[in-house]
């Protein structure tokens, strides 16, 4: 059951986070005390549960918290899901803000030959015999808003291409990194751009 989730802020990343009061009536009991919270990962962190008392209560996680955030490279505007599984263990996720910028999915791009469906039957050196289809994707805002269209795709990789005498594929030696291409719409160019570099 989710307990809370809110977007981070820097003080929460550096220093230590800073609970919704809306959900204290989940933390009854507990003031003072540290609880064991495991992540995506299964690795397992012990988050101490107090209440400031400067002005309104004010409920916070310290202990393991910040050496978490910074374990786990948290940057303001991710989107933390904190849960209460039975017998009193709890989890934690976080959603981190460029992976909810984009509609969809573009880790496929840089999966192995073979693992993905194959879009091209006619093997020639110029022509991939397999690669990632293009896929469609909007770009929104951190608060979901939308503010662009585009088409996502990538090149062929060396070695999904067939070698110059054409008896198998190409070497993939040196090839590292996947360039991500978008197809857009080119009036609305100069302004993605300048989205991309924010």
């Amino acid at each position: 059951m989710e307990v809370f989730s809110k977007f981070l802020s820097e003080t929460d990343t550096t220093v230590r986070l800073a609970i919704p009061t809306t959900s204290l009536p989940h933390f009854q009991n507990l003031r003072g005390r540290d609880l064991l919270v495991r992540d995506w990962a299964e690795e397992e962190w012990t988050f101490r549960f107090s209440i400031r008392n400067i002005g309104h209560p004010r409920p916070v996680f310290s202990g393991d918290w910040v050496k978490f955030s910074q374990a786990k490279g948290l940057q303001p505007y991710d989107l933390l899901i904190f849960s209460r599984l039975e017998d009193d263990q709890y989890r934690v996720e976080v959603l981190r803000e460029t992976d909810r910028l984009l509609t969809n999915d573009v880790l496929k791009f840089g999966e192995p030959p073979g693992e993905r469906e194959k879009t091209s039957t006619l093997p020639t050196p110029n022509l991939p015999y397999e690669s990632a289809s293009p896929v469609y994707a909007a770009l929104l805002t951190p608060q979901g808003r939308f503010l662009y269209d585009l088409f996502l795709y990538s090149l062929p990789r060396p070695d999904e291409k067939l070698n110059q005498s054409g008896s198998g594929p190409a070497s993939n030696k040196g090839y590292g990194s996947v360039d991500v291409f978008a197809d857009v719409d080119g009036s609305l160019l100069d302004e993605l751009l300048q989205t991309f570099e924010k």
